[in-house]
């Protein structure tokens, strides 16, 4: 099977020890068009990113946010299982522990 499974984790703790400090998805295959948006609980985009090596690091307009359950979207387009690049679009949620 060579389809893409991205794996998203749904917790992280961005507390400056070196383990777990940024949410970032972890990808088995190459990723183009690759966009990531979090949301908090009312709607508010949090963070966003085209790059797929980059990650959120738990702050929002340069302030470190509360713990809490915050959501997220990723589309992204890569190859199925027959080698055709589609599109996939993904959601989820994520816990911010501090």
């Amino acid at each position: 099977d060579c389809g893409c499974y991205p794996f998203v984790p749904n917790g992280f703790t961005p507390n400056g020890d070196g383990r777990n400090d940024v949410f970032k998805v972890f990808t088995n295959c190459i990723i183009q068009n690759f966009e990531m948006v979090v949301f908090d609980r009312w709607g508010n985009q949090m963070y966003s990113s085209t790059d797929v090596d980059a990650g959120w690091d738990g702050t929002a307009r340069g302030s470190e946010l509360q713990t809490g359950v915050y959501v997220w979207q990723m589309r992204f387009s890569a190859l199925d299982e027959r080698g055709v690049l589609t599109e996939q679009i993904l959601s989820g949620d994520v816990t911010l522990v501090k």
